[in-house]
């Protein structure tokens, strides 16, 4: 109907509208200085890269709905439709938290238990890990505080146990770990499985890097998880990294521990 292709042809306005957003908003992360002035343009670039194909998938396939080409896949046509657009509105909700995160000159940090975080973060995949029969072993101290914005250390944290999920097979496991050493806080979250090459562990931190771009795009991943928890964890100067131990990967981050 005319209403039907009518509400197609506004919604590729519209998702054209949320790119050219989207690059306005990169483009405010980035002081420009000789340095940084590269960062960004490279980074402007590869959101734009990024937001290329599921834009011109979302207009091809509103023509077909509008021109009526093959009435019988329409409703195939609106479901693909409909995964693009949670994909960009993803990635749209991402790079401007990443946004808001570099925006903020001054982080406000507050006494806060991380093995609390941690607990907290856990039960929210419960369901998630109960479905894929995930193993989970913990090893976490009562009691272990740190200097820290609340907020950004559980979003470190839940990418952590994400990355660890999502890179879990069926049946395997997954270990956190909030402990308490020699003055220092030491939070870790590894997962049985496929470790990463030296070739990716080069990247494996830059923005919208994928190191399985054909299954990260299946599962709705942005590439943007780990450049926001390394930016997060620079900003409070905590050491982090990663490790290739025991069949699988650990990912951790090491801060100051508060009495």
């Amino acid at each position: 109907s005319d209403i039907f292709k009518t509400f197609f042809f506004q919604e590729t306005v519209l998702f054209c509208i949320v790119g050219v957003f989207l690059l306005v908003v990169v483009n405010m992360v980035f002081n420009k200085n000789e340095r940084i002035e590269k960062s960004r343009i490279a980074f402007t670039g590869a959101a734009a890269h990024e937001l290329k194909t599921p834009l011109a998938v979302t207009a091809n396939l509103c023509e077909c709905v509008i021109e009526n080409i093959l009435p019988e896949k329409n409703n195939e046509y609106i479901s693909s439709i409909y995964d693009e657009t949670r994909r960009m509105s993803k990635m749209v909700a991402t790079l401007l938290r990443y946004n808001r995160i570099n925006s903020v000159k001054v982080i406000n940090k507050t006494k806060n238990n991380v093995s609390d975080i941690m607990k907290t973060e856990l039960q929210k995949y419960d369901t998630l890990i109960n479905d894929k029969g995930i193993a989970v072993e913990t090893q976490i101290e009562d009691e272990v505080y740190i200097n820290c914005n609340a907020e950004l250390i559980e979003l470190v944290i839940d990418n952590y146990l994400s990355n660890a999920i999502k890179h879990s097979d069926d049946n395997g496991v997954i270990r956190a770990s909030v402990l308490g050493k020699r003055g220092k806080a030491v939070v870790s979250v590894y997962n049985k499985g496929k470790q990463i090459s030296k070739e990716n562990a080069k990247h494996i931190w830059e923005e919208f890097y994928r190191e399985d771009k054909a299954r990260n795009s299946k599962d709705n991943s942005t590439g943007m998880g780990l450049a926001i928890c390394k930016n997060i964890l620079e900003r409070h100067n905590y050491k982090y990294g990663f490790k290739n131990i025991d069949n699988g990967v650990e990912f951790n981050f090491t801060a100051k521990q508060t009495k």
